[in-house]
């Protein structure tokens, strides 16, 4: 079934985001066993610390749809070990990206706080040039002054109008996980490729 990749820099909120998507919450506990984690997620590990996302979380949802918790980049305050580490992970989303054939669409979060920052033009390079769908989110919109809302969706609009429309998704969305702010529209967005997937391949929605 078709996949969606989410993906931002460490911190933007990528697993309370998720968390909020499948589970209506973005308060959910997580399993104690290890072994549920990685063979059947259910939930996204969340942390306060940047980089705990180390591996590829692929949850799926009711035979209809997955999605991919992909690991962050940019940590903030990285040591020698840490930036090794985040080489590697850079790595394992480029490849992620170039070469899984049911990725349908690459969601980018983007923390509405501080905007659209270099390295997230990078990552947005890089899916349009691998002719994926970019869809960009703006995340905690519940912290942001509507000045900075206002500055981070003018710089999330003129970045995506860099890019050919046909690979990028035409709606800006900007959400609140913990309060709950359009996140039903985040989901129907995400629903609809389940349904097209569905529909070209004769199925019932």
């Amino acid at each position: 079934w078709p996949q969606v990749a989410v993906v931002g820099i460490s911190n933007v909120g990528k697993s309370t985001l998720l968390n909020a998507l499948m589970h209506g919450t973005a308060k959910v506990a997580e399993p104690h066993s290890n072994k549920k984690k990685f063979q059947s997620p259910i939930v996204a590990p969340t942390s306060t610390k940047a980089g705990r996302t180390r591996h590829l979380f692929r949850f799926d949802l009711a035979d209809r749809l997955a999605l991919v918790d992909l690991p962050g980049y940019g940590f903030t305050h990285a040591p020698r070990k840490a930036k090794s580490m985040e080489r590697e992970m850079a790595v394992l989303i480029e490849r992620y990206i170039m070469e899984t054939p049911s990725l349908r669409r690459v969601m980018c979060l983007v923390d509405a706080t501080q905007g659209v920052s270099p390295l997230d033009e990078q990552v947005f390079d890089l899916i349009i040039s691998e002719r994926r769908t970019l869809q960009i989110v703006l995340t905690k919109v519940d912290s942001t002054t509507p000045h900075q809302l206002h500055s981070a969706m003018a710089g999330a609009v003129n970045a995506a109008l860099q890019f050919d429309a046909a690979h990028t998704w035409p709606y800006i969305h900007g959400v609140s996980a913990l309060k709950g702010h359009g996140m039903d529209e985040l989901r129907c967005s995400i629903a609809s490729i389940a349904w097209d997937a569905r529909v070209a391949a004769g199925l019932k929605p």
